[in-house]
Order: structure tokens, then sequence, then C-alpha cells
């Protein structure tokens, strides 16, 4: 049975180990260990899975979260016959924190945006 060490990205620490499972519940990723005990992480995704070395990075970011609540949204909206607000919301919501992480980002590299 593979068990893998979770770090997080550019993070040499390990989060967790011995994890036989990840699945999602709603935004929060859920990471289960040999144990049957559940680490859960919210806004984050796998970014990379090493089998040989038994390794799992994490990405963790707000953003994340916010684009897995607008795609689960989305999704569920595409399956049924109505069209539900909550979508439009959510992906509001998404391009609202990108724009937020723009303006932080130029603040810092070129001065502030006009």
């Amino acid at each position: 049975m593979c068990k893998f060490k979770v770090t997080i990205e550019n993070d040499r620490q390990i989060l967790v180990e011995n994890i036989v499972k990840a699945s999602y519940e709603g935004n929060t990723l859920k990471l289960v260990n040999v144990l049957g005990e559940a680490v859960m992480l919210e806004n984050a995704i796998i970014s990379e899975i090493d089998v040989s070395k038994e390794e799992m990075k994490i990405l963790n970011h707000p953003l994340l979260g916010a684009t897995l609540m607008f795609l689960t949204a989305f999704l569920n909206c595409q399956n049924k016959t109505a069209y539900d607000p909550l979508v439009e919301e959510l992906w509001n919501r998404v391009k609202s924190l990108g724009e937020l992480m723009l303006r932080e980002l130029w603040a810092k590299r070129r001065g502030a945006r006009k």
C-alpha cells in the first residue's frame, strides 16, 4: 500500500504522513491516513503526486477555494434544468479575489495601478 507524506508547495516541512486517500468536500481537501483519521485543508489542491517517493504536494491559496466552490456550483447547475444565481455570485467572488491579487502585485512591484 502506498502511503504519502504531504507537504505544502515550496515548503519542505511535512504537513501529514501516511495518507492513503484524498478527496474533496466542497472547497476542502480531505486527506485520510491509514488509521482513518482525516485532515481537512481549505483552499487547497493537489499540485503533485510522486508515487516513487511517496510524496504529495499541496498548493494552498484562497483563490483556489473560491474557484472550487464556483466549479462545484456551476457543475451542479449544469446538471439541473434551472439556473441558480449563486453561480454568478461565486464567479464574481473569484474575479474580485483575482483583481485584488493583481492590485497587490502591482502595488508591490510597480507602484499602485490607476
